[in-house]
């Protein structure tokens, strides 16, 4: 991850990044990176949700 920003930075600068391959991979739009990333932390938000609710079960 730490990779993407620092090539995203590198190319708003204008600096050279090194070529990535894209086959088998779907590039998202802003709107459905967005949908993506809500997505993923509404599961993350859940999980920990789970993990709380067990940890004050056993408390």
């Amino acid at each position: 991850m730490n990779t993407l920003v620092i090539d995203k930075l590198r190319r708003l600068k204008g600096e050279p990044v090194k070529q990535i391959s894209t086959k088998g991979i779907t590039i998202l739009d802003d709107d459905q990176a967005e949908i993506a990333l809500n997505f993923e932390l509404a599961k993350l938000d859940a999980f920990q949700q789970r993990v709380k609710e067990m940890s004050d079960c056993n408390d």
